[in-house]
């Protein structure tokens, strides 16, 4: 009963009564470290960086060579320099909507980063390198590739809201969400 109740208020005190701050100041305009996340939309990039701590990226693509190179190039794990503008969420303009900037603070991404210019590094670690090989033997076979992404490594971004909605409905959407741990 101790154990829980250390645990409760805990929980309680560091995600509600202590305000965690960004490591990187405004004025930065360097950003380095190891992708953890990227998606590409079109000519938007997105992904996840973690330096000093988790950072959100965007950076627009310019040409489809440059698209079609950072298809090949870019890999999970992969360290990268950037330069660009660091900058804050902000929090929704329509109260009782969704709101980006606490989206973000749950996720322990405090900053935004506009990137300008980068230049991507090969050196990845082992764990990464494993990922990397999984996910492009899942893209060989596109007909299940949103399946076994979602199933082998937690990633439901490319399963349908239908198709999601037949798990829940099945009672086997927990093992989609185990799977991926």
């Amino acid at each position: 009963i101790c154990l829980i109740v250390f645990l409760v208020v805990y929980c309680l005190i560091s995600t509600k009564f202590i305000n965690y701050k960004s490591l990187y100041s405004l004025e930065d305009t360097k950003l380095s470290g190891q992708i953890i996340d990227y998606n590409i939309d079109g000519n938007k990039l997105s992904m996840i960086v973690k330096g000093l701590e988790k950072v959100k990226v965007t950076y627009y693509i310019k040409t489809v060579e440059e698209k079609e190179t950072l298809k090949s190039n870019l890999l999970l794990g992969a360290k990268v320099e950037l330069i660009g503008t660091f900058s804050n969420p902000i929090n929704n303009t329509i109260p009782n909507t969704f709101n980006y900037k606490k989206y973000l603070y749950n996720k322990r991404i405090y900053r935004l980063f506009n990137v300008d210019s980068y230049n991507l590094s090969s050196d990845i670690s082992i764990f990464y390198k494993i990922k990397n090989i999984v996910l492009k033997k899942i893209n060989k076979n596109v007909e299940l590739s949103a399946y076994f992404k979602t199933f082998v490594l937690g990633d439901k971004r490319e399963i349908s809201n239908e198709e999601y909605s037949n798990y829940q409905s099945n009672g086997i959407s927990h093992l989609l969400a185990i799977s991926g741990m």
